[in-house]
């Protein structure tokens, strides 16, 4: 298995990667908007 650098803990995390880009996308159009 190849280690994810976003995430330390070697079991999948129950999050998907998906989350953290809909977050990312979030956090770029609240600096944007202001």
């Amino acid at each position: 298995m190849i280690p994810d650098r976003r995430t330390h803990a070697p079991s999948p995390s129950p999050v998907p990667s998906s989350t953290l880009i809909t977050v990312a996308l979030t956090e770029c159009t609240q600096k944007m908007l202001r």
